[in-house]
């Protein structure tokens, strides 16, 4: 009786795991994968400190947004470079 259900049980899984149907990628995810593509690219331009990059994946307003940013949160002297010294 206990193999009748055991295999019973493992007939019903292959019957219902076997038939998945492959779904096609959606525009909304197209698009998501295509802008997460475009940060790790702006990303990576950014660490490399390659403002011509930058400026190729940005706005000209949101270029410089991000010079501002980078160069305000640069260091002016040692003495802000240190931390929790005073």
């Amino acid at each position: 009786m206990k193999r009748v259900i055991i295999v019973a049980l493992a007939v019903l899984m292959v019957v219902a795991c076997g038939k998945k149907e492959v779904k096609k990628e959606s525009e909304d995810s197209k698009t998501a994968t295509e802008a997460m593509s475009v940060v790790q690219s702006l990303r990576e331009a950014y660490v490399a400190n390659n403002p011509k990059l930058i400026e190729g994946y940005t706005t000209k307003e949101g270029y410089r947004t991000i010079v501002s940013t980078s160069n305000a949160s640069t260091p002016r002297n040692s003495n802000s470079a240190r931390c929790g010294s005073r």
